[in-house]
């Protein structure tokens, strides 16, 4: 494996990012290798990103040019200044709502996925597309941003899967050529890449009005299941079964399958509604809130905006804390994430805003309110507190989950194998009970501090 093209690529003082990590250099080496098309699956934290700007300033190097793709606003602003400060010598345009650059004026365009499915900017020669989280571009609706017009494509995922559909495999391996290098837990640590992290796994219970409840919506997905399984030959395995129930929805079809689709969709909904807001995770919080103030930094992960509200709420009769969602102005989002990041905020809660690419400041503590049935939004979330720590500490990740139920690893649950995994490879793992709360306190408050 001949490295040395990825060795300095500073040498000539177009690029002044950081130093290319040796997995960086080998997934590009792949990458190479498959004649400049493939997906880099590595997970959050790793530093995946830089990848992507080592390939544009190759191309860029070669008298190309390049287009970013990202799915939202501020994943682009993030990647146009980190673009800025890596490549001084690029020219560096936008595509978005109020911008519409082009590439007789810029070398490299960064757009969100919205936008180039309307205006896509038309490369004159040798040209490169990079896919920022390109797992969400699995759809007819963007599918048109993935142009042909590309010679090199690369795409970048921290888990490059969709649960409820089959866009991988229609849409996205036709056009990239599928995983060609993947960089995971095991490795990252290895390599010294990631903090190590402490895993609490913390069982609550419903009240018995919740519990009631859970059962009622419980039994409708189960007979929706069973009639759609025995009578329409829907596979039983749930990721499979679950993609086909999501495409019947899509046709808005009035007929019994039809019916059964939504009954099971709106039962799932509304049990993983229960389980997120169950009044047991509350108390929890609230019982351990004393001890944030001891982290140097926790995030707070939800299910609803709402929910989000309510436990910055809980935590902040302790501590600093605000909620951070998809509502709050993109000036006041970057105000809180630079207050967290400076320790005058403590706590962020937040629903999903933050599951993917955006840059968060140092956090110590991770706590999973309301885990997400998804794998890689788990992994995403883990991906937050997991970087390498100054000084060097280990992270600490605590997942909440109701006894009994679908979250409850004991019976089975786990959140689509991502437990599986990251048991695998945490330091300690600890299975506390939720009414032990000075148990739960001390195990947050324990130094976390790396001998070196």
């Amino acid at each position: 494996m001949d490295l040395y093209q990825w060795e300095d690529i500073g040498r000539n003082g177009d690029y002044v990012g950081p130093e290319l990590r040796q997995w960086q250099k080998e997934a590009l080496w792949h990458w190479e290798e498959n004649n400049n098309h493939g997906v880099i699956e590595a997970i959050t934290g790793t530093g995946k990103s830089l990848v992507g700007v080592a390939a544009i300033r190759q191309v860029l190097a070669e008298g190309g040019c390049a287009l970013v793709l990202v799915p939202t606003s501020a994943l682009l602003e993030q990647w146009h200044r980190n673009l800025e400060k890596a490549l001084p010598r690029a020219r560096i345009g936008k595509l978005t709502g109020g911008r519409h650059d082009d590439f007789n004026s810029y070398n490299v365009l960064v757009s969100t996925v919205q936008t180039a499915c309307k205006n896509q900017p038309k490369p004159k020669s040798l040209a490169l597309l990079v896919a920022d989280e390109a797992h969400r571009y699995g759809s007819s609706q963007f599918k048109n941003a993935l142009s042909s017009s590309y010679n090199r494509k690369l795409a970048l995922s921290g888990t490059y899967e969709r649960q409820q559909d089959d866009g991988v495999e229609q849409y996205l391996n036709p056009f990239f050529d599928g995983v060609i290098y993947t960089y995971g837990y095991g490795p990252a640590l290895r390599d010294d890449v990631v903090a190590p992290f402490n895993l609490a796994l913390v069982a609550t219970e419903f009240t018995p009005h919740e519990q009631h409840e859970y059962d009622l919506e419980t039994e409708k997905c189960r007979k929706a299941k069973r009639y759609l399984v025995k009578n329409c030959f829907y596979p039983a395995e749930w990721p499979e079964f679950f993609a086909q129930v999501q495409t019947k929805i899509k046709d808005h079809s009035r007929d019994t399958e039809s019916y059964y689709c939504r009954q099971y969709v709106e039962g799932f909904a509304h049990r993983r509604s229960i389980m997120a807001e169950a009044s047991g995770k509350e108390e929890l919080l609230a019982g351990i809130r004393d001890s944030l103030n001891e982290s140097s930094g926790t995030l707070i992960f939800t299910e609803t905006k709402e929910s989000a509200r309510r436990l910055a709420w809980i935590a902040a009769q302790a501590t600093t804390a605000m909620p951070l969602t998809g509502d709050d102005k993109q000036q006041d989002r970057e105000a809180r994430l630079k207050e967290f990041g400076s320790g005058k905020l403590k706590v962020i809660c937040t629903p999903r805003i933050l599951d993917e690419g955006i840059d968060v400041p140092e956090a110590e503590l991770a706590i999973v309110i309301a885990a997400s049935k998804s794998k890689r939004q788990m992994i995403q979330r883990m991906g937050r507190v997991i970087r390498k720590k100054s000084p060097p500490r280990a992270a600490k990740i605590l997942i909440t989950y109701v006894k009994g139920t679908s979250e409850d690893p004991i019976d089975g649950g786990g959140h689509e194998g991502f437990l599986a995994e990251v048991e695998e490879h945490a330091k300690h793992v600890e299975y506390l009970m939720g009414n032990n709360t000075e148990l739960i306190k001390k195990w947050i408050e324990t130094d976390s501090t790396l001998e070196l």
